[in-house]
């Protein structure tokens, strides 16, 4: 099962940058996706006088020893950055077989993170 879920990420998934609190660096294969329908994120749009609050979560799948963790950055090929807030294996008769997780996009140019 493992192995089919690994081959399903690297034929849909896309390259994402991870860049984990330890410093190191990785290449990983995964799935992000709005949880909203454009409709949705269109209704509930909230602007403030410095511009679009960003406050979509979006779903994350990657395999399951990518190493990723709450607090970790992915950066997708767009160059758009995204904070994962939740992390969480999913198991198959007890085996782990994928991670799933909630994530943020990480708002403002690179010079606002900079330091």
């Amino acid at each position: 099962m493992r192995g089919m879920i690994e081959r399903f990420l690297t034929a849909y998934g896309t390259r994402t940058l991870l860049s984990r609190q330890d410093g190191k660096n990785s290449v990983v294969w995964a799935l992000i996706q709005s949880r909203k329908s454009i409709s949705q994120r269109n209704a509930n749009k909230r602007i403030s006088p410095l511009g679009e609050i960003l406050g979509d979560t979006y779903l994350f799948i990657c395999t399951v020893n990518c190493g990723a963790d709450v607090g970790d950055t992915l950066e997708n090929s767009d160059g758009i950055l995204y904070e994962l807030r939740q992390v969480e294996k999913v198991m198959y008769k007890s085996e782990p077989i994928y991670l799933w997780g909630l994530c943020v996009q990480k708002g403002g140019g690179k010079s606002w993170d900079s330091q």
